[in-house]
């Protein structure tokens, strides 16, 4: 099955937390922050793309999937 089939899609902005820029989980519909772990902020792939702010994906144990985050390795 390919990752766009699932529902585990949110949008992102880049926002300051504590005086440092994140990337900070957001639904442009409602214009504010939102919790990424809970499953009822997550949308297609197809929503999230439509409005244009860039978008995330939401990986769970249950995924079949594997992730290595590789953040200031140069």
């Amino acid at each position: 099955m390919s990752i766009f089939n699932y529902r585990q899609f949110i949008n992102w902005r880049h926002a300051l937390v504590d005086g440092k820029a994140t990337k900070q989980p957001y639904d442009p519909a409602l214009d504010r922050a939102i919790d990424p772990t809970d499953s009822k902020n997550w949308k297609t792939y197809a929503e999230v793309q439509a409005n244009g702010h860039p978008i995330g994906f939401e990986i769970t144990a249950a995924d079949p999937f594997f992730f290595l985050d590789l953040d200031k390795c140069r």
